[in-house]
Parts: C-alpha cells; sequence; structure tokens
C-alpha cells in the first residue's frame, strides 16, 4: 500500500468528487446525514495528506538520497559526495573522487528512475538514465555531454542510506548493439 503513502493523488481527487457530489446532493436536499457525510468525507482527504506528510517510506528516502547526490555532483563537491559512499566501497570511492576533481560538472539529471527496496527495508537497487555534462576537458574527453544507465546498490546505516556499488554504462536508446561502455579513465600516471 505505498502507493497511498507516496502519492496521495488518488484518494485526494476521490475525496473531492465525493465531496463536490455530497455537496451537490446536500444543496438540492438540506438533509443533516448528507451534511456529516460531506464533513467526514473532508476530514478523511485531509488525513490522507497529513498521513503522506508524515509517512516517509524507504523508497522516498532513497529517492531523496539520490538527489542529494546528484547535487554534490552538479555542485562539484567530492568530498561531500564520499559521505554518502560506503567506507568499506573503496574502489568507488576513489573512482568517485578522482573523476569529480578531474572535471567540471555543469549539470547532472536523473531520468527514469526504478528503486526496489529490499525484504528487510534496510537495502536498495536503484537504476536510472543519468545525464551529465562537463565543462570544456581541455582534451580529456572527446565530447561533454554523457547519457548513461546507473545502476546502484544501497543500504541503510544508522538511518542513512549509503552507496554501496555503482555501475555505469553508456546508454543506447535505439537498443541496437547493446550498451557501448563510457570511455576509459585516462592513467593516472
Amino acid at each position: 500500500m505505498t502507493w497511498f503513502t507516496e502519492n496521495p493523488t488518488p484518494p485526494v481527487v476521490l475525496g473531492t468528487l465525493i465531496a463536490a457530489l455530497l455537496a451537490f446532493i446536500l444543496f438540492k436536499t438540506g438533509s443533516r446525514p448528507v451534511l456529516w457525510a460531506l464533513i467526514g468525507t473532508a476530514v478523511a482527504t485531509i488525513a490522507v495528506v497529513v498521513a503522506n506528510v508524515l509517512i516517509v517510506t524507504p523508497r522516498e528516502e532513497v529517492t531523496a538520497t539520490l538527489e542529494e547526490i546528484r547535487q554534490q555532483v552538479q555542485s562539484n563537491k567530492p568530498q561531500e559526495l564520499i559521505k554518502y559512499i560506503d567506507p568499506g566501497a573503496i574502489e568507488l570511492r576513489n573512482r568517485a573522487q578522482y573523476d569529480l576533481q578531474s572535471l567540471t560538472v555543469e549539470s547532472a539529471k536523473i531520468n527514469d528512475l526504478k528503486i526496489l527496496i529490499g525484504e528487510s527495508g534496510t537495502s536498495a537497487k536503484a537504476e536510472f538514465i543519468g545525464i551529465v555534462d562537463f565543462a570544456n576537458s581541455g582534451g580529456r574527453l572527446p565530447y561533454t555531454h554523457f547519457v548513461m544507465n546507473f545502476k546502484v546498490d544501497l543500504r541503510k546505516v544508522d538511518g542513512r542510506w549509503l552507496v554501496t556499488g555503482a555501475e555505469y554504462r553508456g546508454y543506447n536508446p535505439t537498443g541496437a548493439g547493446g550498451e557501448a561502455a563510457v570511455p576509459p579513465r585516462p592513467n593516472a600516471a
């Protein structure tokens, strides 16, 4: 029943339609029971909105974490970004820090986000299309606009979602020939 706590639109629309119907009936009949039904519908609709605000689901937490990560990438803050990566994921931490220190990100976007929460509620997998535009790389990259498929593993530690693993490959919307690999990083030497 996560649709109820993640998206109150269907119950609010239904409540509004019922309230409008009851208001019309009340106007025509002046019946006291219809008035109480109208008040009850309004209270129930408001309760749905309040519940939506107060209840934060794991999916909403993961979405918020990924949005914070996107903001750190776009703000070119590798030290802040590292705080979202599990300390045990050393290779991923190093790769993220190196990539962000070597390039200047102009914009970063997340599209087509899909999140699967583990049964325990403390693990998650996210897949999305990331669109990243870099500033002039001084010839380091052959182009400065990347569209990539991301697969990210997360786990909840002490109330925070941390990235434990991430894969990204070039995105091919036509599917012809499969996915193209992201261009390799230059040697650090």
